[in-house]
């Protein structure tokens, strides 16, 4: 009975032996950190905790090694991304301030980029300039020189335009007053001798910059600074004949300043400058939206008027005026700008910008 269960507890502890060797090599097989943590659970659990300790240790020491390193390499990262990041925070920042800093919309093309301080000076002297030699009787005068210079611009010949070679076209029967405007602006071009602004400003670029003022002087939108400077003068008279004539219906007006690039938004929006000038809308020297409202009221056609109404009512505007308000497609505008000040200030300026613009050649 002893022998027997001697034998079969010898049996019995050959046989864990056994089991315990066969898990042993399967647990040292399994590749993985978590096989690898199994298997040292196991021998700790089969009593074999001296040799399991160094293993922890060696275990222990890559995970701590694996771990800085990819810490290591993830905050490198982070920091990277908050590098970009603020780059491009600022950035967008930086382009903002810059466009706030200048008039208009983006989409306009008479954006000015900033301008240098010697800018700034040359800028400076032309009002000077402007304000010393122009009095508030010859701005209507002055307006006019700036549409008969820029008015000889015909797109299919691209010749024309804002040149100053007005100078050159005094004695054509559409130039007649003329040398009232030219003259002023002439002294006030002379008068940048001497000032920041010589020889940095052509004639052109003068009258150009004297009808935004006489804009302004007369109480319209201010916007002499957003004058293109940089023109160049010729030296002799545009082509004859490019010039409407006042007899021109609203139809053939429109058609006329097609050909010079002109839209009809334009068109009618430039036709508010006879609201000074003495031509019987409004004050004279007062740059507001009474044309509008006066061809609006139509003056011409009220019913039962008196002789000496009739006679009145034809010294009102010129002819073309009077045909402008019996085309749709103006009287659409003209309506617009009658019951709208600001919004025929604001379209004035674009349409003066690029009227005086037309045909330029610049520097």
């Amino acid at each position: 009975m002893n022998a027997r269960a001697a034998s079969a507890s010898a049996s019995a502890a050959t046989t864990s032996v056994s089991s315990v060797t066969r898990s042993r090599r399967a647990t040292t097989r399994v590749p993985s950190a978590v096989g690898r943590r199994e298997s040292l659970a196991w021998t700790i659990a089969l009593g074999g905790l001296l040799s399991a300790k160094p293993r922890v240790a060696m275990a222990n020491e890559r995970y701590a090694t694996t771990t800085t390193t990819t810490t290591t390499t993830w905050l490198r990262a982070l920091r990277n991304r908050i590098k970009t990041r603020d780059v491009l925070r600022r950035a967008p920042s930086t382009r903002s301030r810059n466009e706030r800093g200048l008039r208009g919309l983006t989409r306009r093309r008479h954006l000015n980029p900033k301008r240098s301080d010697a800018d700034e000076d040359v800028r400076k002297a032309i009002r000077q300039a402007l304000a010393a030699s122009v009095p508030k009787t010859k701005c209507p005068a002055v307006l006019r020189l700036v549409f008969h210079d820029a008015g000889t611009y015909l797109e299919s010949a691209n010749d024309g335009g804002m040149n100053a070679s007005v100078r050159y076209e005094l004695n054509r029967p559409e130039s007649f007053g003329l040398k009232r405007g030219l003259s002023v602006v002439k002294n006030a071009y002379d008068a940048l001798e001497g000032t920041a602004a010589e020889g940095k400003v052509s004639f052109s670029d003068m009258i150009a910059c004297a009808g935004a003022y006489a804009v302004e002087f007369t109480g319209g939108p201010t916007f002499l600074e957003r004058v293109r400077l940089g023109r160049v003068d010729v030296s002799e008279a545009d082509p004859e004949n490019r010039m409407p004539e006042q007899t021109l219906n609203g139809r053939d007006m429109r058609e006329h300043f097609a050909r010079s690039g002109i839209t009809t938004k334009d068109m009618v929006a430039l036709a508010g400058a006879h609201t000074i000038g003495g031509k019987g809308f409004g004050d004279a020297y007062t740059f507001d939206n009474a044309y509008y409202a006066t061809l609006v009221a139509d003056p011409w056609h009220k019913p039962d008027m008196t002789k000496d109404e009739a006679e009145m009512a034809e010294h009102i505007g010129l002819p073309s005026d009077k045909f402008m308000r019996e085309d749709e497609e103006n009287m659409r505008w003209i309506q617009k700008y009658a019951n709208d000040q600001d919004a025929f200030f604001a379209d004035f300026v674009d349409a003066y910008l690029r009227l005086t613009e037309l045909g330029a050649k610049f520097v």
